[in-house]
């Protein structure tokens, strides 16, 4: 029932901005960033009516719930699921010109029923223009990694199989742009990686893990003073329900750009 509706909101919100201006709407499910088929067949159906010059910008939303920091979190992950799709349809970083979350909307509590609403990507579409960069002024800065996490095993401080063209996604841009600087922040799942962990800060398995990626990236050439690394233990989740949907995505590695 949830998909037909999905899909019946899809064709009207793209109908509706077709006559004002070409902006896509996304809605997901509570706590969700994942692009089931149906959405995706209605996104690919939208891409194909879009001039292929165009430029797109991606915003993504949640709605109220949870706190403010793992809304921004799933804001941001869900704009990154669309970049990742628009990726695999053959839309390049010239056609994504910016991929962000704008974390959560505020509502007052006789506004509930509209969170739904709240719950979505914007994909907005505009003529493409050239970049004119004002003299003595350096050309805008461009979002640079664009990949989804680094994940891990239960316990472990070696990524999945999955995540392994990540390092070497990470390794490119890294060498493509010379003043590029980051942050490695590695990060723990839940109660039974802190009790593996046996530092007694748990933060030692999440420092092991953006450790591996800092000497990964040092094995490769890139210079020490290019990169740093922290754990953070289990501070910083994104699912906050113990065993639940998608709760392996606490057990990750994320980049920070801190200089490029």
């Amino acid at each position: 029932m949830w998909y037909k509706l999905s899909i019946l909101g899809i064709l009207l919100c793209w109908a509706c901005s077709s006559l004002r201006a070409d902006t896509l709407h996304i809605y997901f499910p509570p706590d969700e960033a994942f692009l089931d088929h149906y959405i995706e067949k209605q996104i690919a159906a939208a891409l194909s009516s879009i001039d292929g010059q165009k430029s797109i910008v991606l915003v993504g939303y949640a709605d109220d719930k949870g706190d403010v920091y793992y809304n921004d979190m799933l804001s941001m992950r869900r704009a990154q699921s669309v970049a990742k799709y628009l990726d695999a349809k053959g839309f390049s970083e010239a056609n994504v010109k910016q991929c962000i979350g704008k974390g959560e909307i505020n509502r007052w509590d006789y506004e509930k029923s509209q969170r739904k609403a709240d719950r979505r990507v914007d994909i907005v579409f505009s003529k493409a223009k050239p970049e004119v960069v004002p003299k003595g002024m350096s050309a805008p800065k461009r979002e640079l990694l664009r990949f989804s996490y680094i994940l891990f095993p239960n316990g472990l401080a070696v990524p999945e199989p999955a995540s392994l063209p990540y390092l070497d996604t990470l390794y490119a841009t890294m060498t493509k742009n010379k003043a590029l600087k980051i942050e490695i922040g590695g990060h723990l799942c839940c109660p039974v990686e802190q009790v593996l962990d046996s530092s007694g800060t748990n933060m030692k398995l999440s420092e092991n893990r953006a450790k591996m990626v800092y000497r990964h990236l040092l094995e490769k050439g890139i210079e020490p003073r290019r990169m740093t690394y922290k754990g953070f233990g289990g501070l910083f989740k994104i699912y906050n329900n113990p065993g639940g949907l998608h709760h392996e995505l606490n057990r990750r590695v994320q980049i920070k750009v801190v200089e490029n």
